[in-house]
């Protein structure tokens, strides 16, 4: 999943807590990047269980719908991606989806993009 596609989900997981991401972005780009870079290799399900803690954090913090940044890269710390705990097999795996199947999306040129590098972290 490329930066852009993962932004987006951020996005649509983040609009369920906090109002802002309805109608519009709260980051700035230099906020999105951090976020970004720091999650490079957590799945979809595991950007919801960040974005659903950081909600139960800012609310027990006293700033219920307003989910910071620093919210998100407190959580993401807590979490241990799949892709790093079972590195091996989710290489395995992804090798053979190339052999046998297509993108499920296009190559990520967004302004997010980042190099296709497998050890960002």
């Amino acid at each position: 999943m490329g930066c852009s596609q993962r932004k987006d989900v951020f996005v649509k997981h983040l609009a369920k807590y906090d109002s802002r991401f309805v109608a519009g972005d709260a980051y700035s780009f230099e906020q999105w990047m951090s976020v970004l870079k720091r999650t490079h290799k957590c799945s979809n399900s595991e950007v919801a269980t960040i974005v659903s803690k950081a909600a139960t954090k800012a609310y027990c913090e006293g700033h219920p719908g307003r989910i910071d940044v620093a919210d998100l890269l407190s959580e993401r710390s807590t979490i241990n991606p799949l892709a790093l705990r079972d590195a091996e097999r989710i290489t395995a795996m992804r090798r053979n989806a190339q052999r046998v199947s297509l993108p499920a999306s296009s190559p990520d040129s967004s302004v997010y993009a980042q190099p296709q590098v497998d050890d960002i972290y």
